[in-house]
């Protein structure tokens, strides 16, 4: 009876002790068309423990050369609102999958690419809708897509640059890379890509980012005499991924939320400031023209101010005629002063009404400056990164490039110089505050 008492609390404890599922959340990023979507389904067929022989379970509609392989696995799991096509940039929203094991619940962010090829969804537009998307939920890892044969062009830089400025400092320790389809990938090409990764961060940072390389050919080719070793391959790369992730502290993605609506308000108040200082300009030419009316209206009544002036004239009477001095008035000269008096007057109280409201305005720029400097403060004290120079460079070679691209109406062309011009706008002065 005892013993059997013993075995019995014994097998409660260990049971009692067991690992519980753990709930791990990871955000892919990256430009368009380097293959978030291929790789969120790649890591759902592993996580699920699918085999290479087993069918395949397709998350997102993807394409592979001439096959279309569309979802087999119930759509209702997905979180968040979003519309895919078929070719050129598939995802316009967040969406989540979760695949489970016993391990883990781990729910994949699939968010938009940077460098969006759609003339009206700039990558100001993509941080908003990620941000919004993912609301309070504590992220384990953000995972930065790369091709491994993808050089570090000044588009990549500025994309990966963008990662970072949407990213709060908690976040430092928990972005990883992985490069897609990096078939055969070599040692030294591994170091190599690691090596541009962490360089393309410049984060300083004590701990080096994690890299991973997936081949994800055997997903799709599923025929070859190899596909099982490099289907094997990819499911450890998925699972030692999934583990160093589990040991990552998570943070909480209302910082991005919190660094948006902070960038928001810069934006919103660097627009008003805009409008001030317009308004500041407008009264200085304004005062000046209204000046220079007062200078001629002036210079007008000084010249008839003598318009009564003593002549000798002849006077005669009955009895003699003699000369005298009387004033004679110009009645011509007379209203040119007074009119030039009036007008004088009025301009001068215009231009007095127009100097108060310009000091006005020049109290509110500055105060709208102050908090902007106090915003960026609060901006930089929170955001991973916030170098905006390279922003500049990238939005000025985006402007040059839609100025150039000819397969959209003029009306969207214009649309979207004008959106990237005024974002622009917004860095320099974040720049020059």
């Amino acid at each position: 009876m005892f013993r059997a008492l013993y075995f019995g609390i014994l097998l409660f404890a260990v049971a009692g002790h067991a690992q519980p599922q753990q709930t791990l959340n990871i955000l892919f990023l990256g430009k368009t068309q380097t293959g978030k979507s291929s790789l969120i389904n790649i890591f759902y067929n592993h996580i699920v423990g699918k085999k290479h022989e087993d069918e395949r379970a397709i998350v997102i509609p993807l394409r592979d050369g001439a096959d279309d392989l569309f979802v087999n696995v119930d759509p209702y799991q997905n979180y968040g609102v979003g519309l895919r096509q078929l070719g050129g940039s598939q995802t316009t929203q967040v969406l989540r999958y979760t695949a489970s094991n016993d391990r883990y619940t781990v729910h994949l962010w699939d968010a938009p690419g940077f460098n969006d090829t759609n003339e009206e969804v700039t990558d100001e537009e993509t941080v908003r809708r990620i941000a919004t998307a993912i609301g309070e939920t504590s992220f384990n890892a953000v995972a930065v897509v790369l091709k491994p044969n993808e050089p570090a062009t000044f588009d990549i830089r500025a994309n990966m640059d963008r990662v970072r400025t949407m990213l709060p400092k908690a976040a430092e320790k928990n972005i990883i890379g992985i490069y897609t389809r990096a078939t055969n990938a070599s040692k030294g090409v591994r170091k190599a890509g690691a090596e541009a990764f962490a360089n393309l961060l410049r984060i300083h940072s004590v701990v080096r980012p994690q890299t991973y390389f997936m081949d994800g050919s055997s997903f799709f080719d599923d025929g070859a005499f190899d596909g099982p070793a490099r289907w094997g391959k990819d499911s450890s790369v998925v699972h030692q991924l999934l583990n160093d992730v589990a040991n990552l502290e998570p943070f909480d993605a209302k910082e991005v939320s919190t660094i948006q609506n902070i960038a928001d308000v810069m934006r919103a108040k660097a627009e008003n400031r805009n409008n001030v200082v317009t308004g500041i300009n407008e009264a200085v030419a304004e005062s000046q023209r209204l000046y220079r009316d007062f200078m001629v209206a002036r210079h007008i009544g000084d010249e008839n101010r003598e318009y009564a002036k003593q002549r000798r004239v002849r006077v005669e009477t009955g009895q003699a005629v003699y000369y005298q001095n009387k004033w004679i008035t110009d009645e011509n000269q007379k209203a040119r002063y007074y009119g030039a008096r009036q007008r004088s007057n009025e301009l001068y109280d215009q231009f007095v009404a127009l100097e108060r409201h310009k000091e006005a305005l020049q109290a509110t720029e500055g105060s709208l400056l102050r908090e902007l400097r106090e915003l960026k403060s609060e901006w930089k004290s929170r955001v991973l990164w916030s170098n905006t120079h390279s922003f500049i460079d990238y939005l000025d070679h985006q402007i040059r490039f839609a100025q150039r691209q000819s397969s959209c109406s003029d009306a969207s062309r214009e649309s979207r110089i004008a959106l990237l011009e005024s974002q622009k706008n917004f860095y320099e002065l974040i720049r020059d505050l």
